[in-house]
Formats: C-alpha cells, structure tokens, sequence
C-alpha cells in the first residue's frame, strides 16, 4: 500500500500500522528527499513520529517478509495517520509597567 501525504505546514507526523495476527507484521514507512524512514516494530505494531518541513511525502505499508510457505487469506491490518501541526508562537501583550519616579520616594518609605 503506497499512500501520497501532503504537509500543508511544519507539523509532527504519527503513523502506525498494526495486525491482529502474531505471525505476520506490516512495516510502515515515509519516503522524504532524506531517505527511506522506518517504523519501529513492537509485536504486532509498527509505528514511526517524525517531524516533517512543509511538502510531499510518501507513506508505504508493507509485510516486508512474507512467511515461508504462505499461508492461505489474505493479510489483514488496520493503519492510523495523524498530523499535528507546530502552533504558531502567540503574541502576548506586555503588561504596563507601573511608572514609579526615584525622586518621589523618600528615605523613610525604603
């Protein structure tokens, strides 16, 4: 499975790839001008969170090896894709600063 993903602006990508079956796995992957990165595999999850630059991607989802002899069915797995994209800083408006003069404060008021 070959899915194109579009990342309108800086964001943290989140895929995972998983089967309910002990004996098979599905690797997920993102192809970026860097290179090939792959999911790390726990049982039967494959999950990979990368942050990714605005552009066009492509996610793979593979079993990358099959078993020996294939077993009769077909594969069954479920994929989830998030993106978060990175907030903008907020401007927060600087509090007024009490105007205080030295001249007007006395030696018995410190």
């Amino acid at each position: 499975l070959v899915v194109p993903v579009a990342v309108s602006r800086s964001s943290v990508v989140l895929i995972s790839a998983w089967s309910a079956f002990s004996e098979r796995y599905v690797r997920v992957a993102l192809k970026t001008v860097e290179g090939l990165w792959v999911g790390e595999q726990r049982g039967g999850l494959s999950a990979l969170e990368i942050e990714l630059p605005p552009g066009k991607y492509t996610m793979q989802v593979e079993e990358p090896v099959p078993l020996f002899p294939t077993p009769p069915g077909c594969l069954d797995f479920g994929v989830a894709v998030a993106v978060f994209a990175f907030s903008a800083p907020v401007a927060v408006p600087s509090l007024p600063q009490p105007h205080v003069s030295l001249a007007s404060i006395s030696a018995g008021q410190i």
